[in-house]
């Protein structure tokens, strides 16, 4: 099966928020961390309640998950480390280190 948008976003996201995929597994409730490798590879949709789940860990909309290309935020959290920024990507905002 191609990878989709969700597929690619969830990848993206579970890295940019250092998680592996047991780590989203287990916040999901669910038994596996193949479960998640699925999702990530397109070979499998989690179910509505899965992505609202989803949505609430990461501080995002269910449409902003399903529909939009979220690629940036990791290009936002190395740009702003780069400046020497600390990237608050759920939050969308940046604060200084000092």
């Amino acid at each position: 099966m191609k990878s989709s948008l969700l597929a690619n976003n969830i990848g993206i996201l579970r890295t940019t928020f250092g998680e592996t995929q047991l780590d989203l597994a287990l916040v999901l409730g669910l038994n596996s961390p193949n479960t998640i490798s699925n999702y990530e590879s397109g070979n499998r949709k989690p179910n509505d309640e899965t992505i609202r789940k989803m949505a609430k860990h990461y501080n995002i909309t269910e449409y902003e998950l399903c529909n939009i290309d979220l690629s940036f935020y990791l290009k936002a959290k190395d740009t702003f480390n780069k400046l020497g920024y600390k990237a608050e990507i759920n939050n969308y905002t940046a604060s200084r280190i000092n």
